[in-house]
């Protein structure tokens, strides 16, 4: 498999991280996401912002009274990437079980 043919977004184990919780979610907010993924305030905003940049994520900030809280859910373009970068890790797995002789 072509490391080309990777999506370099979605790739890094806390974007997918990110991907994977937000498609069984309607929404989850930015604190959820941090501690799901154990990553510090800095490097969760970072990785949220590369996701937002590439269409894979939208969020919207609202207030819990005077505390501020950001929600942020996966956009269809980053669903079909995820489920794209899924698809080829399972071809990855299925070709690594062909070469041991361990299909079922």
């Amino acid at each position: 498999m072509n490391p080309e043919n990777w999506d370099p977004i979605v790739h890094d184990p806390i974007r997918m991280q990110v991907l994977i919780a937000l498609v069984g979610a309607d929404r989850l907010d930015f604190t959820y996401l941090k501690n799901a993924t154990n990553t510090t305030d800095g490097n969760m905003a970072t990785h949220l912002r590369k996701l937002e940049g590439a269409g894979y994520v939208a969020y919207k900030k609202t207030y819990q009274g005077r505390r501020p809280k950001t929600w942020y859910w996966i956009t269809q373009d980053g669903r079909q990437a995820l489920l794209r970068h899924l698809d080829r890790l399972e071809q990855l797995v299925a070709k690594g079980r062909e070469k041991k002789g361990e299909v079922d």
